[in-house]
């Protein structure tokens, strides 16, 4: 199964923040394709970088508040944010 309608909109949000170093992985990044038969329930992005991680997650957070979006991180240490 494609990626839903909201992870779209989180990654279009988030696409002017990312770069070279930046990448969309696991289930989300294998399973884009309309036919694909999995869903993922979340997006994971790395980077190659601890410190690009806290800027990356700096501007993804602005945008999810700009656009209304709650976000609640789970975990947060040098280099992994959930």
């Amino acid at each position: 199964m494609p990626l839903t309608e909201a992870q779209q909109l989180i990654l279009e949000l988030f696409a002017e923040n990312r770069s070279e170093a930046s990448h969309l992985a696991g289930a989300a990044g294998i399973h884009m394709a309309a036919s694909s038969p999995r869903r993922s329930a979340d997006l994971d992005l790395f980077h190659d970088r601890e410190r690009a991680v806290a800027e990356a997650f700096e501007m993804d957070r602005r945008a999810l508040d700009e656009n209304s979006f709650e976000l609640r991180v789970e975990l947060s240490q040098p280099g992994f944010i959930r």
